[in-house]
């Protein structure tokens, strides 16, 4: 379960302030957005509330590799028989000119994108009311330096290599691609090991990495592995580790640079340079970009037969970071029988500054899970729990009914309401498995990362 654990410090004029004014005003519209609200939305004022959904906000951003400003609107609306009022906020966001996208594992969270701007929102429907948190996000790196060749750094093989400390870098969000062809392979016992991508990227699976290969540029995304303690404490930098580690046992490195950026609180872990390939004695031209999310680290390694190729197909090292989408195989309904669980949870402990003492707990928590038959048949359970300020409230739903798959989509019968739901589906290899990725077709943000139960 991925747990965030925030420590907010709030004075006791801020309490008593917060407690005894009344700024629950009735609103029609975000100030911040633009998008109309559902009739019986109030705007909370207080500062308790503020400061609270600010917080949440501003760490759940920065655990994402986002930076949340300070303004934030909090509104309070009437409670939601199911998706009803998120259906019409998204709606009534589409008609303001904004997209929404699931920013995280938690459907709580969703991004809204325009032309100019990027807002983080959180909606939680609840027994007694819905919630709903705004504040605008900025994702956009510090201007990388010109690495002169005064500033170049040699790499060289550490005794023992290790790492700095982690420092988040989100992978971009795996976009929907249309996929032209697959390729069958019964290996695993899954169905589908090779894809071939509409725009001319091939995927396929090898024991330590996704392959993907367009003319003669060849990318491998290795596997996610967890961060260790001794890496976080070392003095290493994060590139050197993964270079000395995957790129030097394996290649002849004549000469190699890291990337050199100004002040920038989220660091772009890259390194490239000239190499012979032993196995054919070929020179290759190589880049690294080492992606860090939640202490877990993805490495993506280019292989280019020469410099001027690989800048034609990634002009800025942050271009290759885009390259995690192509772990992405198509799905047969005989791989995915069985049992499929996830879950996800938060929490904010609240404490006075000047006397020190706890001040209770904010928390939310979920867990699906989904039970696929061979028959053709399906059934799913939902429960999640939450409290804010003492209003503890949960849920529970459960679903029974026919499943229908194909390469790439799923639908289930007899959802909410006897209704229908459809979801774009895809497998993610990790290594020893996969996750599998549902996300509904009509609600972006709602996301489902399953992995397999024994």
């Amino acid at each position: 379960m991925k747990r965030l654990s925030i420590t907010l410090g709030l004075t006791l004029f801020a309490i008593l302030f917060a407690n005894s004014q009344s700024k629950l005003v009735p609103v029609s519209k975000s100030v911040l957005t633009g998008i109309e609200l559902p009739a019986g939305t109030k705007q909370d004022s207080r500062i308790l509330s503020t400061a609270a959904a600010k917080t949440v906000l501003q760490m759940t951003a920065e655990d994402h590799a986002m930076t949340a400003g300070e303004q934030v609107e909090v509104f309070s609306m009437p409670p939601s028989v199911g998706n009803q009022i998120f259906d019409q906020l998204k709606t009534a966001a589409q008609k303001a000119g904004w997209e929404m996208q699931p920013f995280t594992n938690d459907a709580a969270y969703s991004l809204l994108k325009n032309q100019q701007r990027t807002m983080l929102m959180y909606f939680q429907a609840m027994k007694k009311e819905t919630a709903l948190y705004i504040s605008p996000v900025s994702s956009e790196p510090a201007p990388v330096q010109t690495i002169s060749s005064s500033e170049t750094t040699a790499i060289v093989q550490p005794a023992t290599p290790a790492v700095q400390q982690q420092e988040p870098v989100v992978p971009p969000a795996e976009a929907t691609r249309p996929q032209q062809s697959t390729a069958s392979a019964d290996a695993g016992g899954f169905t589908y090991t090779t894809i071939n991508f509409d725009d001319g990227w091939n995927s396929s699976i090898d024991a330590d990495y996704v392959k993907v290969v367009k003319g003669n540029m060849k990318v491998l995304i290795y596997y996610p592995i967890e961060i260790t303690d001794q890496q976080r404490n070392s003095n290493q930098e994060m590139s050197d580790y993964y270079w000395n580690l995957l790129v030097v046992p394996s290649y002849q490195v004549k000469s190699a640079i890291r990337l050199v950026e100004g002040v920038t609180y989220f660091k772009t872990h890259f390194i490239e340079g000239d190499a012979v390939d032993p196995g054919n004695g070929k020179h290759v031209y190589l880049a690294m970009n080492v992606l860090i999310n939640s202490g877990m680290v993805t490495t993506i390694l280019a292989i280019a037969t020469d410099k001027n190729s690989y800048l034609q197909q990634f002009p800025e090292p942050k271009n290759l970071a885009s390259m995690s989408g192509y772990n992405r195989f198509a799905v047969a309904a005989k791989d995915i029988t069985g049992n499929w669980s996830s879950s996800s949870g938060a929490s904010v402990n609240l404490y006075n500054t000047y006397t020190g003492n706890y001040a209770g707990m904010n928390y939310a928590s979920s867990s699906d899970s989904f039970l696929f038959n061979n028959d053709g048949t399906y059934s799913s359970k939902h429960s999640g729990a939450s409290s804010v300020y003492g209003n503890n409230t949960h849920y529970t739903q459960e679903y029974k009914g026919k499943l229908t798959v194909t390469n790439w989509d799923i639908s289930m019968t007899n959802r909410w309401k006897d209704g229908t739901d459809n979801f774009h589906v895809w497998f993610e290899v990790v290594r020893g498995g996969r996750i599998l990725h549902l996300q509904d077709k009509k609600s972006s943000s709602m996301k489902y990362d399953l992995v397999k139960v024994k």
